[in-house]
């Protein structure tokens, strides 16, 4: 389901991004847009990987537990990740910068 919506996503974004390139006068830096989205998923996979792989470190421990381990995994390793590639919206987010 959420491979679904992230290529759904990305055609969106690829369409909304052709039809408005005549209007943007060629100003949509596609290259960086690339870049950035490239480092997203490479951020989101390796981390939910390791998420899922913490997840079923623990399940004899109870499913709250693993869902909590998961998670956490998911979004710290999420931000690490994302602050080493040096992704520039980063800081944007708030108690982030």
């Amino acid at each position: 389901m959420a491979a679904s919506y992230a290529v759904s996503y990305a055609l969106g974004l690829l369409l909304t991004a052709l039809r408005l390139r005549p209007r943007l006068e060629g100003r949509l830096d596609g290259r960086r847009l690339c870049r950035t989205y490239g480092k997203l998923t490479a951020c989101a996979a390796s981390a939910g990987a390791l998420g899922r792989l913490a997840a079923h470190v623990c399940p004899l421990r109870g499913p709250a537990l693993s869902l909590a381990a998961g998670g956490a995994t998911m979004v710290v390793l999420f931000l690490l990740l994302a602050r080493a590639l040096r992704i520039n919206e980063l800081p944007g987010l708030p108690r982030l910068g």
